[in-house]
């Protein structure tokens, strides 16, 4: 059994540039908690919820897959939905039941970083800034078009609930042909499987929202981890340059 001491970060870690962005966003999702935070146990039960909501989300992805398609665009989009859902319903499984380590690996690097940049010249602290600048350019590259799709598929939900509510709340009408579901229809089972407004509907819209906001952000932590050995690889890298340099020179001017 994790222990909430175990999964609680420090402020000035979770304000690391590399990682900020990231780990502020876990502690909203109740992933981590941080020690300043009230409602700790609270926070956790939540990630709990939204981590097994994810989950389930992905199942039935696959089972609206498994019933088939009304058209080969439609089902492009089912099934690249799904493999996304799918790979990242294991990596936050799988780190779900390793939070510890992930708090341990976050403040570890947090660490590593201050003691590069202790002794960092200015030519280091602008590859670290150039780093910084990158990860949050791939950051808004990759969130931008998640939340995009997210908002069109939102836009036409709340539309035609507005507008076109027969294809909205007349499910036979949608299964039979007679009107187009609605995206969010079309991606999740729901209004198929439950015709209850509370589970059909809105129950979509939530797992739609767990969808562009979840997947960007994990992709883009994974993204940052692998970027902070590249720049530290490159600043010891550059650091023993310098040491070769130095020794060569020396040894020059004793033989001279």
């Amino acid at each position: 059994m994790v222990k909430i001491k175990d999964l609680q970060i420090q402020s000035e870690v979770s304000e690391n540039p590399l990682i900020t962005i990231h780990l502020k966003s876990m502690l909203l999702y109740g992933f981590i908690v941080s020690m300043e935070q009230k409602h700790k146990r609270f926070s956790l039960r939540r990630g709990a919820v939204f981590t097994i909501s994810f989950v389930i989300s992905c199942g039935l992805i696959f089972m609206k897959i498994s019933r088939g398609f009304e058209s080969l665009a439609a089902g492009a989009t089912s099934c690249a939905t799904a493999f996304l859902y799918l790979s990242t319903s294991i990596t936050i499984v799988n780190a779900f039941f390793q939070r510890a380590r992930v708090v341990k690996m976050c403040t570890f690097l947090h660490e590593d970083i201050n003691k590069l940049m202790a002794l960092a010249d200015e030519r280091e602290k602008k590859m670290f800034a150039e780093t910084i600048k990158y990860l949050r350019y791939v950051t808004v590259i990759l969130w931008t078009p998640s939340v995009f799709a997210g908002f069109i598929a939102y836009a036409d939900c709340f539309y035609r609930t507005i507008f076109l509510p027969e294809t909205v709340f007349n499910m036979p009408q949608v299964l039979s042909g007679e009107a187009e579901p609605i995206l969010l229809f079309q991606l999740f089972p729901f209004g198929e499987i439950y015709d209850n407004f509370f589970v059909g509907y809105l129950g979509a819209c939530y797992a739609l929202f767990l969808g562009i906001t979840t997947i960007p952000c994990w992709h883009t932590f994974i993204t940052c981890l692998m970027n902070y050995i590249v720049i530290k690889f490159q600043i010891i890298n550059k650091r023993l340059k310098e040491m070769d340099v130095s020794s060569d020179t020396v040894h020059t001017f004793i033989v001279n």
